[in-house]
């Protein structure tokens, strides 16, 4: 099923290329992580962390199948000595969605569980919501070109009781782009109220060994 990536590689390439071109400017390294192609399927796809100047990581894949492009962008992080736990003691994890495609892509502040919807992290964000929704609509949607968008952006959290901390996975999900460069301030400002809650700063896991990347890009 999987064969050697030489179209893998070029899809690589082709990204590497666009960020220097594109996200010099927030990007300080690039680590590549797995190629991976099946021309009977007509898929190729590659992984990658992506190192921001502003000190966090965002795990990045791009998927092409039979030519249709695939891209999903996700920040993971944790709070340690956190729990989701307020005066809802079984609330264990809530998923809050920003931007949703059902039907037809939209902005939507969601929350799951249904009785979620009066944890105080949840009201912090609807809060806030202007200023995330305002920069959905005049800098993100702007960006995209014709067969391009944005179909999903969500952030997950979850208590974990063995470790005491609070796991977050924002992510988001396009089509027909290689990278959104503005989707990464989206993405940061979800961080940075969630960060506003918690009262400290995202902590992540330390950069993969030299034994677990393929190739590293260093940008200027």
């Amino acid at each position: 099923m999987w064969s050697t990536p030489g179209k893998a590689r070029e899809l690589s390439k082709h990204f590497i290329e666009y960020c220097r071109e594109n996200a010099s400017d927030i990007i300080s390294r690039i680590y590549l992580i797995e190629m991976r192609e099946s021309p009977i399927y007509g898929l190729r796809s590659a992984r990658f962390i992506i190192e921001m100047k502003s000190g966090i990581q965002l795990h990045h894949s791009i998927m092409s199948i039979r030519g249709s492009l695939n891209t999903f962008t996700a920040l993971t992080g944790y709070f340690p000595n956190r729990s989701l736990e307020s005066e809802y003691e079984k609330l264990k994890e809530l998923s809050i969605t920003f931007i949703d495609s059902f039907i037809t892509t939209k902005w939507k502040l969601k929350v799951e569980p249904r009785i979620a919807k009066k944890h105080p992290l949840y009201n912090i964000y609807k809060r806030y919501e202007h200023i995330l929704k305002a920069l959905y609509e005049t800098t993100i949607k702007p960006s995209f070109g014709r067969g391009q968008g944005i179909l999903h952006v969500k952030s997950k959290f979850a208590s974990n009781v063995k470790v005491m901390r609070v796991d977050i996975a924002v992510s988001a999900w396009f089509k027909g782009v290689l990278f959104n460069k503005p989707s990464v301030k989206l993405i940061e400002e979800i961080v940075r109220i969630a960060e506003s809650y918690f009262s400290q700063r995202i902590s992540q896991e330390s950069i993969l060994g030299e034994e677990d990347y393929l190739k590293v890009y260093t940008f200027n």
